[in-house]
């Protein structure tokens, strides 16, 4: 329970790690419960299906993190091991990341978005001028947050991601764009309502502005 309250908290737009609500609703009219169910539905489903993708196509050493059913597959070692991940409370310093990155549907391979031949730069954050998910948070950081003495599964590489790596990862639907479409400039719809989802991302810089 405690993490899925952290799930909810961070996919409603706040990166802080905390595993304490007060009750079953957020905000007036939004039904825990329901939301739960509905998560819980989804993940399951797709589970096996990003399980069976995993297996195929990424490496043996590939990281998983149960909790939210992503895989990560590293695919070029950081070049510099420098950066540090700060937790400043019960939250992480938004690092400014540099990055090329491409995404694409899982399920048909078909590529929803490119920035492979120009890099873009932004803040790890949901309030970013890109649409950062909480897949793409998750990605990043450490797997491992210790609060208060508690130990919480976050991340899913050790250290987290650093500078010069290349990696991919695949990542269920309700941690990208959940049950809401994704449309491009013209309202054509790229990413379909829960799609899991797949990007390859190399890291050009990371730092704390």
């Amino acid at each position: 329970m405690k993490n899925f309250r952290l799930l909810i908290i961070a996919l409603l737009g706040v990166i802080s790690i905390t595993s304490c609500m007060k009750n079953d609703t957020i905000d007036d009219g939004w039904d825990y419960a329901k939301e739960k169910a509905r998560y819980d539905s989804t993940m399951n489903k797709q589970k096996p299906i990003l399980a069976a993708y995993a297996a195929e196509n990424y490496s043996d050493n590939r990281y998983y993190n149960d909790s939210v059913g992503m895989y990560l597959d590293i695919l070029t070692p950081a070049t510099d091991e420098s950066y540090e991940y700060v937790l400043q409370g019960s939250s992480f310093i938004s690092p400014q990341i540099t990055v090329k990155y491409k995404g694409k549907l899982l399920l048909t391979g078909e590529v929803f978005e490119d920035a492979t031949g120009t890099a873009q730069q932004f803040y790890l954050n949901p309030n970013s001028n890109i649409n950062v998910t909480q897949a793409w948070i998750r990605a990043f950081l450490p797997r491992n947050v210790t609060i208060n003495g508690t130990d919480i599964l976050y991340g899913l590489v050790p250290n987290g991601i650093k500078k010069g790596t290349k990696f991919k990862f695949i990542a269920p639907s309700p941690i990208v764009y959940d049950n809401r479409e994704r449309k491009d400039n013209s309202g054509k719809v790229i990413v379909p309502k829960d799609s899991p989802v797949e990007y390859e991302v190399e890291v050009i810089d990371i730092k704390n502005i």
